[in-house]
């Protein structure tokens, strides 16, 4: 049987548990929206690189060449995604 010291004992294992658990899926969560925010952040400055390219271009080979050329996107060496090239942008909506 146990007696109340041991009985507090694991009343307070229990409760660090949960505090830990919560700890780490708080701040697995953060990771996860930074992540997410800085993903759109690139994206968005993509589609504005690319736009003012098109806003320079003088002739439909000047666009073909454009919509050929990958989005001037600054990847570190660990981000493996594939780049988009300026006309995927466009044909997604995403230069206007």
């Amino acid at each position: 049987m146990l007696d109340g010291q041991q009985i507090e004992s694991q009343r307070a294992n229990v409760t660090m548990s949960r505090k830990v658990l919560v700890g780490g899926i708080a701040i697995l969560a953060m990771v996860v929206l930074s992540e997410v925010y800085t993903w759109r952040l690139r994206d968005a400055s993509d589609a504005a690189i690319c736009k003012a390219l098109y806003a320079d271009a003088r002739s439909l080979g000047d666009t073909a060449r454009i919509d050929l050329m990958p989005a001037p996107r600054e990847r570190g060496h660990r981000e493996a995604a594939p780049k988009l090239t300026c006309g995927e942008l466009r044909t997604a909506g995403r230069i206007r």
